[in-house]
């Protein structure tokens, strides 16, 4: 887990940094990089990614928006939480997908608390999984699958750029892998990754990949349930103001 923190007040920096170390458990390995100067900044965003950053928002001439816009290209699933002593910055913050925009100076507690949230959501992002196929066993990112559909006598592991076929016998196992990574049985013949599902109707739910996959009669109610907690959820993730 790559965590890089930035703040143009050296001692702020190493603030974060403590808390952090003495906040993640033990079985987490992470690096951590921390910068002051607006220079070593730039040289070190160009080359590398990260998973959660921390943001000062102004780093004299460095604008922390721009660089988490910058490092959301290097990395889409970046978790950007922004520290700042300027509430205006807020709407420009979660303009660009903030997870979290906290207050200086900095309250222990609170960052530590969605310092966790972030932990847990990039652990969930980064997870592999290893699935049997035809073609042999295949790590495959459960962020990265759409549905499973039993098919004849097979299974498909539909996945944003590929699908991989595997044996019946698989398929009870598929799904106890995938049960703790938003997924949702809407029919007999599809389990489906809630985060990929644009829009829950009656009958069928629309991806935003435009494909559309049935839902039986019978589980109508408990999808669109379970979707409407699953956005909640989601949305929970963010602060109230």
């Amino acid at each position: 887990m790559k965590v890089l923190v930035c703040d143009d007040d050296k001692t702020a920096v190493e603030t974060i940094i403590k808390i952090i170390h003495k906040t993640t458990p033990k079985e987490i390995n992470i690096s951590i990089t921390g910068l002051s100067k607006n220079k070593d900044i730039l040289e070190n965003t160009e080359r590398n990614s990260y998973d959660i950053a921390f943001l000062d928002i102004e780093m004299s001439s460095l604008n922390g928006i721009k660089l988490g816009a910058i490092l959301q290209k290097k990395n889409p699933h970046c978790i950007l939480i922004f520290i700042s002593s300027y509430p205006q910055y807020v709407t420009d913050a979660f303009s660009i997908k903030a997870f979290q925009y906290l207050y200086k100076p900095i309250d222990e507690k609170r960052f530590q608390r969605e310092y966790m949230k972030a932990l847990q959501i990039c652990c969930k992002i980064k997870a592999t999984c290893i699935f049997n196929t035809l073609e042999g066993k295949k790590i495959i990112q459960p962020r990265d699958i759409l549905y499973i559909e039993t098919y004849y006598k097979r299974i498909k592991i539909v996945t944003i750029h590929e699908i991989f076929l595997s044996s019946i016998k698989n398929k009870q196992h598929v799904i106890e892998t995938l049960k703790n990574f938003d997924f949702i049985s809407v029919h007999q013949s599809f389990y489906v990754n809630m985060n990929h599902i644009y829009s829950v109707h009656s009958n069928y739910v629309t991806l935003y990949n435009h494909k559309q996959l049935p839902i039986s009669i019978a589980r109508s109610e408990d999808v669109k349930k379970a979707f409407h907690n699953f956005i909640i959820q989601q949305a929970l993730q963010y602060p109230d103001f």
